[in-house]
């Protein structure tokens, strides 16, 4: 953040530099030719892979101010070649440029993803919109991104608010359905809670950008932990030099690369599927989510976790060999990059452990601890007590 904010002043620095030593003509012809470099650097590295279709869009948003910029440009050359009577770069024009560049914005921002704005829940459901207000305490922010969920074609939302000073610090949970009404129901919480669980992970701009991230972690690894198993294969002998113990935890290790490898390439595709549903459904505009399409999706998803019930007594199994193997390595001058390799095998033995302890088995995509659901219950107390001092006063609930 510190780096992000100090190549920003820096950025400024220069660009009223420009202005104060050459004036307002070039401090405008320098920020065009800015826009137009960073525009064309980001269409000229496409991304493949539904995981950077947000990237993708604006691709096409920056190849739209290129193209803006670059007619200005050329337009201001032939003017200052003669080639035509006016100059474009009157204060005429500078209006209409900068008027191009914020209708791009606009353009990117309305047709466009991430849209997190909560206009078109005040618009469609203004009832839901009014008690979401009503049932904020003070100090607290609301979830941006609240879809509807829809079950057998009744609408519900399930909010989340938070401390307005610490965002991640969850300060209660409540249910309501289209007309503003508190549901008091946790299997219908939990229903709710899983479609909009995965309408947020997935299609919310932020949460995207951190999957991307870590996908590109996930593909370094998994050439890492295949670099790792054709190491210990090329150097088999001289583990078996080490002695019966070492060579007995070579073979054990070496025996589970398939399915160590297939666990990672399953969560990698998982991250995968993830960002194609987000593809599929509009990503940052979808406001409404049906549970059949949940329903769907998690299918699926559990397909792709099949390699970890195959995987998981085998690597139960090499997970003290894989430590064991780890020591063995550091102490070894020959083995190359062997401080990677020993790393690997101790990621090798975590992920055994992981899978030993069984969490994948219970599996649940909304997954929320007790303490949240605490959270969710006495909000909905709460909530209910004051829905029920606006009837008694004459007051509709909206």
């Amino acid at each position: 953040m510190g780096r992000f904010t100090c190549g920003v002043l820096l950025v400024l620095a220069v660009f009223f530099a420009i202005l104060g030593i050459w004036g307002f003509d070039v401090f405008f012809n320098f920020l065009l030719i800015g826009f137009l470099v960073s525009s064309l650097g980001l269409v000229l590295m496409p991304r493949r892979g539904p995981q950077h279709a947000y990237r993708n869009w604006y691709r096409f948003v920056a190849l739209l101010l290129s193209l803006g910029v670059s007619v200005y440009l050329i337009g201001m050359i032939f003017a200052i070649a003669k080639v035509v009577p006016d100059n474009p770069a009157e204060p005429a024009s500078w209006g209409m440029m900068i008027l191009m560049i914020a209708g791009v914005y606009v353009f990117a921002n309305l047709l466009g993803p991430p849209t997190r704005s909560r206009w078109w829940l005040r618009r469609k459901y203004p009832r839901a919109a009014a008690a979401i207000e009503r049932y904020r305490k003070p100090g607290e922010v609301r979830e941006t991104y609240v879809p509807a969920v829809v079950l057998g074609g009744r609408r519900c939302f399930l909010v989340f608010y938070y401390d307005k000073k610490k965002p991640d610090q969850l300060r209660g949970a409540l249910l309501l359905d289209e007309d503003g009404r508190v549901l008091d129901d946790p299997a219908l919480a939990q229903r709710v809670g899983k479609a909009s669980h995965l309408a947020r992970e997935t299609i919310d701009y932020y949460r995207h950008q951190a999957r991307v991230r870590l996908m590109l972690g996930g593909e370094r690894a998994i050439r890492g932990t295949k670099y790792v198993f054709q190491t210990l294969l090329a150097k088999k002998e001289r583990f078996a030099a080490q002695g019966p113990q070492v060579l007995a935890d070579w073979e054990r290790v070496t025996a589970v690369e398939e399915p160590t490898v297939s666990t990672m390439e399953a969560v990698y595709a998982m991250k995968i599927l993830e960002s194609q549903w987000a593809k599929e459904h509009r990503l940052g505009r979808l406001t409404e989510i049906r549970e059949e399409e949940y329903l769907e999706f998690e299918r699926r998803l559990l397909e792709l976790r099949r390699p970890y019930e195959t995987a998981t007594p085998l690597l139960a199994e090499s997970i003290e060999p894989a430590r064991r193997l780890a020591e063995v390595v550091r102490g070894m001058g020959d083995v190359p990059h062997g401080r990677e390799v020993a790393e690997g095998l101790l990621g090798i033995a975590d992920s055994g452990e992981s899978l030993r302890r069984g969490e994948w088995r219970n599996y649940q995509y909304a997954y929320l601890w007790e303490s949240d659901w605490q959270l969710w219950r006495d909000r909905t107390a709460w909530a209910k007590e004051v829905e029920a001092a606006r009837g008694e006063l004459g007051m509709a609930t909206p």
